[in-house]
């Protein structure tokens, strides 16, 4: 995760969902297996770990039908790994960071979605800092 976390740095990963109809539970879990010791006695020095839960509803599979989702995530400094470095989510941070995404969107014609997301984030350790980011997503497939 080097290019995530500007360190060598190995990590396990868990990722699973559960689908029942329209709605599904999703968790993901990293952790890093470095040790980090140029950061011990600082606010990183044991900021290994990652989690997202999230909670989806609906489809986008015919015109007019909606999905949203919401997503609570906790990422401290070197538990991140590219899946959950989303810059989407904040224009502040990638890491050292836990908060809320929601996400909206409608299937609008046979080949394209129209969407918003409201994310809200701030630091875990070091320099309390926040960030809000609001978005319109669109995707059009040919």
């Amino acid at each position: 995760a080097r290019r995530d976390t500007q360190f060598d740095n190995r990590s396990l990963r868990f990722s699973t969902y559960a689908k029942k109809g329209l709605w599904q539970l999703g968790f993901d879990f990293g952790h890093s297996l470095s040790d980090f010791s140029e950061f011990q006695n600082t606010e990183f020095s044991n900021q290994k770990s990652s989690a997202v839960f999230e909670v989806k509803h609906g489809t986008l599979k015919q015109e007019g039908n909606y999905q949203w989702h919401i997503r609570y995530l906790y990422v401290q400094r070197f538990g991140v790994i590219t899946e959950f470095a989303q810059n989407a989510t904040s224009p502040v941070f990638t890491s050292n960071m836990q908060g809320i995404d929601l996400r909206l969107r409608r299937k609008m014609g046979k080949h394209w979605w129209l969407g918003t997301r409201f994310s809200q984030l701030q630091s875990i350790a070091g320099q309390a800092e926040s960030g809000i980011r609001f978005r319109i997503e669109a995707r059009y497939n040919f």
